[in-house]
């Protein structure tokens, strides 16, 4: 009796897992980041299919990319924007112009837009709104570099630092609350039914205890948990109303130094907090994206150097391992995913001889099979940090180092 009522319970908190982790929609989110597209860290992009053909657009602006491609509104002609150092660039696939030169003194590193403006995010703390005409509308200061990922919640634009969660309203910029804290914040993320905004704070030491928050729109914090002897390594990735998959690190045990790296998938946090289920991973996982049901864990770790390097799927109800992929160099962009594939591109060294030194490896998202390889020719260094942007039907990438822009497209 004592084992079906075990069994009973483990199928129910299966069930109460898929239900809380339906298949994500396949919708553009009304606003977006350059860095990470959508605000709950799901990493889930529209349909994009199989990428065959990579084409380059120059860029207007004598700088390289400083922010990832922003998606902008896919009803008008220019789809797309990008920072250059201080200048906001838009266009299309086939051409750009300059909408923008800020006034502030250092580049900008993140855009994020919603249905009728554009938000620029400044290396040094700096904030402004821009009208679709290009004027500002705007410009206030955090006064500290931002981290990348900041997201538009309850009419705020909330950045954070090494400090601070800092919300300034998007009417006219005055900050609406901060939240200051020992630990640093290292992820945000918003639950877009419920208006949740989440937050993981590290101490960044695997021995000390990390956090997750959840606020409310006026910035109280409405729940807390803390997570003993684990540092949080990922973002959070938002499943369903009230479900957080993140990576960690951990000590093996409590003489040892060595720290265990792990995927793990809990549901709510506070006094509701549950964890549904963790795997134990080789590498230390760096980025999560989900759809819902499948949820895909990338990243590296280098022990006297030996590289371990790797993308990994599971199904989110009951914590099934779908596949997992070992790589020969380090996967540090972010994995994304769309409606059959997952996308993580690549870039080999200068010593390596490969026609083309950045690569986007597309997997079958059923069984991690690679569906292609797509060399993009001139991409020498790599990609500016970001998910890829879903750009008519295709994926955009900035090139790191030159004043260029990749459309990859089926």
């Amino acid at each position: 009796m004592l084992q079906k009522r075990g069994y009973t319970a483990f199928v129910l908190l299966c069930i109460v897992a898929l239900a809380s982790c339906a298949r994500r929609s396949d919708d553009v989110p009304p606003a977006r980041s350059s860095a990470t597209f959508g605000f709950d860290g799901s990493h889930h992009l529209p349909p994009t299919g199989q990428p065959t053909t990579a084409t380059t657009l120059s860029l207007p602006a004598p700088y390289a990319p400083t922010s990832a491609p922003l998606a902008l509104n896919t009803n008008d002609t220019e789809i797309f924007a990008i920072a250059q150092d201080r200048i906001i660039v838009i266009g299309s696939q086939k051409s750009a112009r300059i909408l923008a030169r800020s006034t502030d003194s250092t580049a900008i590193t993140e855009l994020l837009c919603d249905t009728a403006n554009i938000y620029a995010i400044h290396l040094n703390g700096t904030i402004e709104r821009f009208a679709p005409d290009g004027s500002v509308v705007w410009h206030t200061s955090v006064h500290s570099m931002p981290h990348l990922g900041a997201v538009i919640h309850s009419g705020s634009i909330v950045v954070s630092n090494d400090s601070e969660i800092v919300a300034c309203g998007v009417a006219n910029g005055s900050q609406k609350w901060k939240y200051h804290s020992a630990l640093v914040p290292v992820s945000l993320a918003i639950e877009p039914k419920t208006g949740t905004l989440y937050a993981a704070l590290s101490a960044n030491d695997p021995s000390s205890t990390d956090s997750i928050l959840s606020f409310d729109a006026a910035g109280t914090v409405t729940a807390r948990s803390g997570f003993a002897r684990t540092r949080i390594t990922s973002n959070l990735s938002l499943c369903g109303t009230n479900g957080i998959l993140f990576g960690s690190l951990s000590p093996s045990d409590d003489k040892s130094e060595s720290r265990v790296a792990h995927l793990t998938f809990w549901t709510g946090i506070g006094s509701a907090a549950k964890q549904s289920w963790m795997h134990t991973l080789p590498y230390i996982v760096s980025a999560v994206a989900n759809d819902g049901e499948t949820v895909v864990a990338s990243g590296f770790r280098e022990t006297a150097g030996d590289l371990v390097s790797g993308v990994d799927a599971f199904r989110t109800s009951d914590s099934t391992t779908l596949w997992q992929r070992r790589f020969s160099y380090p996967a540090v962009t972010p994995v994304s995913l769309a409606r059959g594939f997952a996308y993580i591109p690549f870039t080999f060294t200068t010593k390596a001889t490969v026609p083309t030194k950045t690569i986007l490896v597309t997997l079958d998202l059923g069984d991690g099979k690679t569906a292609s390889e797509l060399g993009v020719p001139n991409a020498e260094t790599g990609f500016v940090q970001g998910v890829g942007a879903p750009i008519g039907g295709m994926l955009a990438y900035a090139d790191r180092t030159a004043a260029r822009i990749y459309f990859l497209k089926p």
